[in-house]
């Protein structure tokens, strides 16, 4: 569940923002919770689940167009009838009459755009806000097995199409759906005016049709090929940012730029043939409305000269044509605007699509403070493709408040064990259960909430000092945060801070020592006292007095947590109840650490990864 931004108002000071609860579906994805599937919706279909969510106001556009539509007849209407008493020599009240009918109806087309324009806005901050609201639940539920071969922040850029789909869902309710009417209705008038114009019409339509369906596909294709190579050079440009040091230290090497050519050629390429298309199709759009026109006052000419019509009809005729024409021209042009909302929500279709994590089960209850068990019996893990199983038959009982480290050779197994072990992966085979309880039939969001986890990929974010411990943990209190502060020996940094747990912290822990980064991080995993923490080898390049800080604080026994970590730290391996050590998935030996480094297996490995018995 989350909370859906229905209205935004004024109370006292300060807005208020009214909330109401709603079952999170994908905007513009298939719906899928958990399995991605190789079936993707088109872009087509993707729109149309979009204007579905929204149907009820979009109605009401159409209403508004349609209203519009047919009260801008009365201008040719009007024309026919105030050229039919003007050529009779009358100006009398009937004329005066008919010149008030018609600005009236100008009027109230003008109000009628006016609304048309506040629901088309109103749209607009909705589709906004349900999209960002799609992408913050669902970017924390995202299955991490899914996403291994993807960068997450790069991948969030697509949220940028949500601007692109705003301004031409806008253009395309208001300019696009009032040509459209303008056209039909114009065509629907001109077949009261003879037979001849009603076949003219149908010609049209057919023609019409024709122009989008020859041109349709191709100029969609380009477009999407032009945004894939847009958010390839996006992608570089970060890419160069984030390894900023690496390209310093090129020297004079050129090759961020040589790179970025490569992209900006495939974009230009792919843009130009884009173009093409819109040129050929405005090309048609001007042979055809020559055509047309020459037509209509052709056969206009000979009706009136036949009296088949009289000058007024011929008149009024010729200006709905230029209508009708004029509402084709507007259709044609904004087949750019079509193929530009078309690719946004295929982009941005894609992120509603990522798998998220099952939802609901049994919550693991915490009935007391003490550490957490595990057991696994059988533990196996295979990354899709991979030759041999990254975790391979490995069974363990973790008793609560055990202190166990892991260790072994990279690549070995420890880490994706350790993720597995924390709830992060769950394609595993084997058992896994906590406190006794399945790890299948357990409620994530329940399990983790006892857990502290101090995981290769955790970082600080850009917020403050409380949010980044607290993380959304409403529960904690501020006592409970400066106690996690003072636990990691960040105490006299936090009083020395203007803003106390207000101060603002950058992204990354940007401008602050690495050593405090370490303490923020680690106080973020403990406050609270979970009841299992998990650590992958976090002591590297950490200071000898702040490494045994940390591992005094964690092997400290009036803190009843479980503990397991992957290290090569000679301290915190020593401190640990349990050493196991990994070799190709399995734990070739487990025990005290002098009793492993006993063991001619494990004291080989012991050796080579800097470990002394």
């Amino acid at each position: 569940m989350v909370a859906r931004l229905t209205a935004l108002g004024a109370v006292g000071a300060g807005p208020t923002l009214l909330l109401t609860p709603f079952e999170v579906q994908p905007v513009l994805g298939a719906g899928s919770t958990e399995e991605h599937g190789d079936a993707h919706p088109t872009p087509v279909q993707r729109l149309w689940q979009l204007l579905r969510h929204e149907r009820s106001d979009i109605g009401l556009v159409y209403l508004y167009a349609t209203l519009n539509g047919l009260i801008y007849l009365t201008l040719p209407l009007g024309v026919q009838s105030i050229t039919g008493l003007v050529s009779g020599g009358l100006i009398l009240q009937p004329v005066v009459l008919l010149i008030l009918f018609v600005i009236f109806g100008s009027l109230a087309s003008g109000v009628l755009q006016l609304l048309q324009l506040s629901v088309v806005e109103l749209l607009q901050q909705r589709i906004f806000a349900q999209l960002a609201f799609e992408f913050a639940f669902r970017l924390p539920r995202v299955r991490l097995e899914s996403v291994r071969d993807e960068y997450l922040p790069e991948v969030m850029n697509r949220f940028f199409e949500s601007v692109i789909i705003q301004k031409s869902l806008a253009k395309l309710l208001t300019e696009s759906t009032t040509a459209a009417l303008q056209v039909l209705f114009g065509l629907v008038l001109l077949t009261f005016y003879h037979p001849y114009f009603a076949a003219f019409s149908l010609l049209l339509l057919a023609v019409l049709a024709l122009i989008f369906r020859v041109s349709g596909p191709r100029g969609l294709a380009t477009s999407i090929a032009e945004s894939a190579d847009k958010y390839a050079a996006v992608r570089w440009l970060q890419e160069i940012g984030r390894s900023i040091t690496a390209f310093k230290f090129a020297g004079s090497s050129a090759f961020a730029v040589e790179r970025m050519d490569r992209h900006v050629t495939d974009y230009l390429h792919h843009r130009k043939a884009h173009f093409r298309v819109l040129v050929q199709q405005a090309m048609g759009m001007v042979v055809f409305k020559t055509v047309v026109i020459g037509t209509v006052l052709i056969l206009g000419s000979l009706l009136v000269i036949n009296r088949q019509i009289t000058l007024g009809q011929f008149v009024a005729s010729e200006i709905v044509i230029v209508m009708v024409m004029a509402g084709i021209e507007k259709l044609i042009l904004s087949l750019s605007t079509l193929y530009d909302i078309l690719t946004s929500v295929d982009k941005v279709g894609h992120v509603s699509e990522l798998p998220v994590e099952r939802d609901g089960g049994t919550a693991l209850a915490a009935t007391s403070p003490a550490g957490m068990t595990l057991r696994t019996h059988d533990l196996r893990y295979r990354y899709p493709g991979a030759p041999s199983a990254a975790v391979d038959g490995i069974t363990l009982d973790v008793a609560a408040g055990s202190r166990v480290v892991i260790t072994g050779f990279d690549g070995a197994g420890q880490t994706t064990f350790l993720r597995v072990l924390a709830g992060l992966y769950h394609d595993f085979e084997g058992g896994l259960a906590y406190d006794g309880q399945p790890a299948r039939s357990l409620e994530l969001a329940a399990m983790r909430s006892q857990v502290g986890q101090l995981l290769s990929a955790t970082d600080l974010f850009d917020g403050t000092l409380a949010e980044n411990l607290r993380v959304g943990r409403a529960h904690l209190s501020n006592a409970d945060l400066a106690a996690a502060l003072d636990a990691v020996g960040a105490g006299d940094w936090l009083a020395t801070l203007p803003n106390g747990l207000d101060a603002p912290i950058r992204s990354g822990g940007r401008s602050l020592p690495s050593h405090l980064v370490a303490r923020l991080l680690l106080a973020q995993a403990i406050v609270g006292s979970p009841r299992l923490v998990v650590m992958d080898d976090f002591f590297q390049n950490l200071e000898a007095q702040t490494r045994d800080l940390f591992v005094e604080l964690l092997m400290d026994r009036r803190r009843p947590w479980t503990v397991i970590a992957v290290s090569h730290d000679q301290a915190f391996l020593a401190a640990a109840d349990r050493v196991l050590v990994m070799q190709a998935g399995r734990v070739v030996a487990d025990g005290p650490l002098d009793e492993v480094s006993r063991t001619p297996a494990a004291s080989a490995i012991l050796g080579a990864v800097g470990v002394t018995s």
